[in-house]
């Protein structure tokens, strides 16, 4: 993981700071993506990574409504989804963490 940094803004702004970080560290050329959040928001960054941002990619989902995650994982390409947010946590591959949950 790049480490532990909180971005607000726009994606391609949060995903700038993070491929500085993360191009310095181990040279990638692509961020693995976490989301934690299936809702409209969450919905909204998937739509985003999987079509406006080629440099990043989401790979997994969660939201506490499994068939959610499932549904939005199906429509955005994205590999995985459950219902818990260890299976993000546990994944070695994923980069960065994007948490969607309501305020």
């Amino acid at each position: 993981m790049v480490g532990s940094m909180i971005t607000r803004g726009t994606v391609s702004q949060s995903l700038n700071v993070i491929r500085r970080g993360y191009a310095v560290k181990s040279g990638a050329s692509s961020i693995n993506v976490g989301i934690i959040g299936a809702g409209r928001i969450g919905q909204v960054h998937a739509e985003t990574l999987a079509f406006r941002c080629p440099q990043a990619k989401a790979v997994r989902i969660v939201d506490y409504f499994e068939d959610v995650a499932q549904k939005v994982a199906a429509k955005y390409g994205i590999a995985h989804a459950s219902k818990d947010y260890m299976d993000i946590i546990n994944d070695d591959s994923i980069d960065a963490v994007w948490i969607c949950s309501p305020s």
